[in-house]
C-alpha cells in the first residue's frame, strides 16, 4: 500500500499527538479498566490516519465510450444546474459523498474540448 506525499507529513505529527494523548492517559489512568479500552482506541485511531491516506492500485479500462466517476464514494444526487460562473448556462450537477473511509482523491477521468 503506497501512502500519498500529504499523508508523509501528517501522519507522524497525528501519531506524536496519540502518544501524548497515551502517556497522559497512562500516567492518570494505568490502574482503571478504562485504560485498556482508550489504549485500544487510540490504536484503531492511528490506524485510521494512515487507511485515510492510502492511495490504492487502480485497474482502470482505457474505453473511449465509459465515462469514470472522478472520486469514490456514493452519489446522491443528479440534478441540472444554472452554472454563472463560468459557462453561464444550464449543466449538469453530480454530488458525490466521501465517507472518511473513502479514498479522498479526485481525478479528472473524462477529455473533451472546450465549446468556448
Amino acid at each position: 500500500m503506497k501512502i500519498h506525499k500529504e499523508g508523509i507529513k501528517i501522519i507522524p505529527i497525528a501519531f506524536f499527538a496519540i502518544a501524548v494523548l497515551d502517556v497522559i492517559i497512562y500516567i492518570f489512568l494505568q490502574d482503571y479498566l478504562i485504560f485498556y479500552f482508550l489504549m485500544a482506541v487510540s490504536l484503531v485511531l492511528a490506524a485510521l490516519v494512515v487507511y485515510f491516506f492510502r492511495v490504492p492500485k487502480r485497474l482502470i479500462m482505457q474505453d473511449e465510450k465509459h465515462v469514470l466517476a472522478p472520486a469514490d464514494g456514493k452519489i446522491v444526487e443528479i440534478k441540472e444546474v444554472f452554472e454563472e460562473e463560468y459557462f453561464k448556462d444550464k449543466r449538469i450537477q453530480i454530488s458525490i459523498f466521501m465517507s472518511p473511509l473513502n479514498v479522498h482523491q479526485n481525478r479528472a477521468p473524462i477529455g473533451g474540448k472546450s465549446l468556448l
